[in-house]
């Protein structure tokens, strides 16, 4: 099944996800928390963080005012790539956004999981976002849910 996780930008829902998913042993995926005005990202399996903002020098992809690392976007996509081809129970991806709807980042990784993955897939995306991200992904069937519906449900997405 998947689930879409939704809300506005800077709304908590990295923060929510990061909250619950720490409880639980059968998830794996990325995360894009933002540690001290950075942002960085986790791998879910081990809590491995590294820094998504490139750092000066360092080959970068330009999102609006951000620049991502190449390095942590080819970390990020092989960490989904084996997250794919495992047998746990949940896979999140925090978050798909203007990149991957022009088909790059992780988009890729995106369509392989809705296509190979067995499990419960939850992404994130913004809502703003929703209707073309549903569209370019071709997603029909899936349930909705907001920052508090995760306390609630995503114990029951690992069982």
């Amino acid at each position: 099944m998947i689930y879409i996780l939704t809300g506005e930008i800077q709304s908590g829902k990295t923060s929510a996800i990061l909250s619950c998913a720490k409880s639980l042993s059968s998830v794996l995926g990325i995360a894009q928390p933002v540690i001290q005005e950075t942002r960085y990202l986790m791998n879910l399996e081990d809590g491995k963080v590294i820094k998504f903002e490139a750092e000066e020098g360092e080959e970068f992809i330009t999102v609006g005012r951000y620049k991502f690392s190449k390095k942590a976007f080819g970390y990020g996509a092989e960490v989904l790539e084996n997250a794919i081809n495992s047998d746990k129970k949940l896979l999140i991806i925090d978050e798909a956004g203007k990149l991957e709807l022009a088909g790059s980042g992780f988009a890729p990784q995106i369509r392989k999981a809705l296509i190979k993955f067995s499990g419960n897939i939850l992404l994130v995306v913004r809502e703003s976002l929703l209707s073309n991200f549903l569209e370019n992904f071709q997603i029909k069937s899936y349930e909705l849910w907001r920052k508090s519906d995760l306390a609630k449900g995503l114990d029951l997405l690992v069982k």
